[in-house]
């Protein structure tokens, strides 16, 4: 394995869904004691203007001397938790961003690292790769004039799995009891809900009496 040679590495890699792949390799290489950079550039390497330059020679640098055993996203000045990222502009040179967790290092004059950002396992694991993913997870987003036969149609089989946007800190209308019955009905067929708000910032509570609602159902 290339894994066994090599004390870190660079994946160039589209900025579309850059921080789709870097969730999913978070996931699917685990117990990973070496660090793993996902970089791209707004601007095509080859124009004079380009930031993949930057990026990717930041990239090397960082993944070949400092020990961060994490699936990280580098643009910009930011080395993010890969999972915690998101691209936030299509024509910014600093297009991603982590909302919910701080950078793991700055890349400025200096490269500094904030370690006690870092995760770091309690066990040492032998390195494992997942290679079977399950597809039949879906992301549904609540909105205002969400009809019944939506939700229920997006929460039939195969579906297995969904991340529910919903509003705030977690919430629901209370009027629509129709979509709080057919999450309850497909949570009891086994269907494993989770439930995150639809801002950039903050987590999901059951502090109202709408985000109880989504509790009560299974959510």
């Amino acid at each position: 394995l290339a894994y066994e040679h090599f004390d870190g590495f660079v994946v160039l890699h589209g900025t579309d869904t850059l921080s789709y792949t870097a969730s999913a390799l978070s996931f699917m290489l685990e117990s990973l004691g070496k660090i793993v950079i996902l970089t791209g550039s707004q601007v095509p390497i080859f124009d004079s203007r380009s930031d993949g330059l930057d990026n990717f020679l930041s990239s090397l640098i960082i993944a070949a001397n400092y020990n961060i055993p994490e699936v990280c996203v580098y643009f910009g000045t930011n080395l993010m938790r890969g999972n915690r990222t998101c691209k936030i502009s299509a024509t910014s040179f600093e297009a991603f961003d982590s909302p919910n967790f701080p950078p793991l290092a700055k890349a400025n004059i200096k490269i500094e690292v904030d370690y006690r950002a870092i995760f770091r396992p309690c066990t040492l694991e032998k390195f494992h790769v997942h290679t079977s993913l399950n597809r039949n997870v879906g992301l549904l987003r609540i909105f205002p004039s969400m009809t019944t036969h939506l939700i229920k149609a997006f929460l039939q089989p195969p579906i297995e799995g969904v991340v529910l946007q919903s509003y705030g800190a977690g919430n629901v209308p209370m009027n629509r009891e129709d979509i709080i019955n057919e999450l309850s009905a497909a949570t009891r067929r086994g269907v494993i809900v989770v439930n995150i708000t639809q801002c950039a910032t903050g987590c999901v509570t059951n502090t109202y009496a709408s985000g109880k609602l989504l509790d009560e159902a299974g959510a």
